[in-house]
Formats: C-alpha cells, sequence, structure tokens
C-alpha cells in the first residue's frame, strides 16, 4: 500500500508540473508567433533578409545550325536552324568591403532589426570568348549584360554606381538573364576569341531585415565586414576567417576559394533563372541579433 501511495503521489505531481509547463511552452510559441508576424511586416514596408551576389558577365550567343529532319513520308531534308545560348563568366578577384549600421524598428512590444550596408564591391574578370570554329554556321555573339544580384531590390537606397574601367555605366532593373531580381548594364558585344578584360566596382547603400548573405561567386573572395552593433551572428556555408567583437562592434574576414565553394553551381542551378543569392548556400551570412529577448522570456 505504501508504495502504490507513493507511486501515486509521484504521478499526480508529474501532472501538476505538466499543467504549468504546458502553459508556459504556449506563451513562448505565442511570443515568438507574434514576433515572426512583425518581422514580415517590417519586411514587407521596408526590405526583406537581404542576399547580394556578383557581379557576373553574362555573354549571349546564338549558332546556325543545320539538322536533318524526316517528314511524315520518310524523305529527309537539311534544316537549318538557330541556338541560342548564353555564356555566363565570374570575376577572378572579388573583393567586398562593408559597413552594416542597426536601424531597430519597433512593431507593438517587439523590436525588429533592419540594418543598412553600405558596400563596395570589387572585381576583376578576364573572360575569354570562344571562337566560332565552324565557319560555314556563323555564330552571331550578343551585347554582354553585366549583372548583380539582389534579393530585394526596395532596399536600395539613392541610386547605386556601377563602373567598368573607370567608365560609369548605365544600371537597368534585373539581373539580366532571364529575369532575376538585381541590376545589370549593357556592354558592347564582345568579338569572337579575344579575352574580354574588366576591373569592376559596384557602390550602393542597401537596406535589410536581419539578416545579410554575400555569395563568394569570385575564383578568389575576399569579405570584409564592420558594424557598430556588438552581437553578430555568424552562420552560412562559411564562417570568417578572422573576427573581433567587443563592445564597439565587429569586424569580420572571409578569405574563400571557388575550390571550396559550390557557389557557381549553385548559382548556375538556380531554377527559373540565375540565382540572385538565396539559391547560394555556399553564401557567408551575418545576422544582427538581440542576445536577451525580453519577449521569448517567461
Amino acid at each position: 500500500m505504501r508504495l502504490a501511495f507513493k507511486v501515486l503521489m509521484v504521478f499526480g505531481l508529474t501532472v501538476l508540473l505538466l499543467v504549468p509547463l504546458g502553459m508556459v511552452r504556449g506563451t513562448v510559441q505565442d511570443r515568438q508567433h507574434y514576433r515572426a508576424e512583425a518581422v514580415a511586416e517590417v519586411a514587407r514596408s521596408t526590405a526583406g533578409a537581404q542576399a547580394l551576389a556578383g557581379p557576373v558577365l553574362f555573354v549571349p550567343y546564338s549558332d546556325r545550325v543545320v539538322v536533318v529532319q524526316t517528314d511524315a513520308n520518310g524523305v529527309q531534308r537539311r534544316v537549318e536552324q538557330v541556338e541560342t545560348g548564353s555564356w555566363v563568366f565570374f570575376p577572378d578577384s572579388l573583393d567586398v568591403r562593408g559597413t552594416v549600421r542597426s536601424l531597430p524598428r519597433m512593431r507593438g512590444l517587439h523590436e525588429v532589426r533592419v540594418f543598412e550596408l553600405d558596400a563596395t564591391l570589387h572585381a576583376t574578370f578576364n573572360a575569354r570568348i570562344p571562337a566560332d570554329e565552324d565557319p560555314t554556321t556563323p555564330r552571331t555573339v550578343g551585347e554582354a549584360l553585366l549583372g548583380v544580384g539582389i534579393r530585394d531590390v526596395r532596399g536600395l537606397i539613392g541610386v547605386p554606381s556601377l563602373r567598368a574601367m573607370d567608365r560609369p555605366l548605365t544600371l537597368q532593373q534585373g539581373l539580366g538573364r532571364r529575369g532575376g531580381s538585381g541590376l545589370h548594364a549593357v556592354l558592347a558585344p564582345p568579338a569572337q576569341g579575344a579575352t574580354l578584360a574588366l576591373d569592376v566596382e559596384f557602390v550602393s547603400s542597401l537596406q535589410g531585415t536581419e539578416t545579410l548573405s554575400i555569395a563568394p561567386l569570385g575564383q578568389r573572395n575576399v569579405i570584409e565586414l564592420e558594424s557598430a552593433w556588438p552581437h553578430p551572428q555568424f552562420h552560412g556555408g562559411f564562417l570568417p576567417a578572422s573576427r573581433e567583437i567587443g563592445a564597439n562592434g565587429f569586424r569580420a574576414r572571409w578569405e574563400i576559394s571557388s575550390l571550396a565553394s559550390n557557389a557557381q553551381s549553385q548559382f548556375l542551378a538556380a531554377e527559373g533563372g540565375p540565382g540572385t543569392g538565396e539559391a547560394v548556400t555556399d553564401a557567408i551570412s551575418v545576422s544582427l541579433v538581440d542576445p536577451v529577448n525580453v519577449y521569448t522570456q517567461v
């Protein structure tokens, strides 16, 4: 009897403890849900999580090819067709320097951490344009497009600038190849068999919500970010090679080789067009977080 009584007491105390624990868990889930709604509302009115990819060079071309077709009567005919495509060239080197500022927004009781990135992207290209190996089916090379992928272009502040060989270029909407979110500029058609050498600089101010990602699309990538916010969270495909975090903010540096990253192949494999950063999982990412969120505490 005494043993049965003890078992019943333990069972009863366990049930009594589970009730307030369930209430606490429900409170936490509700607060997390409300905060997620606050983040989504801020993202709709400003810009969402941001991702940068590029610069990337696209060179469209069209080939005339002769194929043999068989009609319904079994007669074979030679038919000339036009096949189109686009060569994609990534930078030989990509250097990114950026300063991240925290611009918190309040939605009810919840603070959403909006950021503003002042960034300079410097890239060098030595793109070898393939030669036409069959003069009987001439190839036409179109205007080259120099594009920068931006996940949410609503976050652009002011007018960004793009320069190639110290010459300003006119920016247009879209990444430039089968759509894609971002900006691009049009260059003159390159000569077949030539090497297109470019020194490119892209300068912009970009606003986003909570998370920033940058795709290391160059053969050699050096990315440096600094901020006065002292609580960064580093995640994504690569952690910083070096970092300094203190009460006055943080400074982080990444050095990534294309041999260690699948960013280029992920960019090319993006469904519906070229990646704008969100499809590149081998990207560096940093979030400005609040280490003590009082609204998820109980």
